[in-house]
């Protein structure tokens, strides 16, 4: 009967190809400041954004304010996926004169108190849902959002 010899090396490297991935997650956290946009590739910059948003055990919940001369919401949030310094949060439109019942997404990518990325998508009948703002390109000029890890 044949035996099979190991060496420590050949156990290192079998329990390593054995553990499983880790991969990014969603995490509960939270996202909170306000900032100007000056540029977010359509007419209604500059924009004015305030967010108090989080999730605690898969839960979303706070409020987005968006404010740019006459368009202006304020936003329930429904879908908050947070991975790392980025954030996606989506949901419907609460109070607003033009666009009242309907939805948005924003994602953030905060680099620190200067130098944070955003986007922005609206829809006054399409519900959005986390990820459909698209990636954080757009700067912004001042202010900070903030992404926590977890619920510090």
């Amino acid at each position: 009967m044949k035996t099979l010899r190991l060496t420590p090396l050949a156990v290192i490297a079998a329990l390593a190809l054995a553990a499983p991935a880790q991969a990014d997650t969603p995490a509960d956290g939270h996202t909170t400041g306000a900032g100007t946009v000056t540029d977010l590739g359509n007419p209604f910059a500059p924009v004015r954004i305030n967010v108090n948003a989080s999730s605690v055990d898969g839960v979303a919940q706070g409020r987005v304010s968006v404010r740019n001369g006459e368009f202006r919401f304020v936003g329930d949030v429904q879908c908050y996926v947070q991975v790392g310094n980025t954030v996606e949060i989506a949901g419907q439109v609460v109070k607003s004169k033009t666009l009242d019942g309907g939805y948005y997404a924003l994602s953030i990518q905060d680099n620190g108190e200067t130098g944070d990325l955003v986007s922005l998508n609206a829809s006054a009948d399409i519900p959005l849902l986390c990820g459909q703002a698209g990636m954080p390109v757009f700067a912004l000029e001042d202010g900070n959002l903030t992404v926590h890890a977890g619920l510090e």
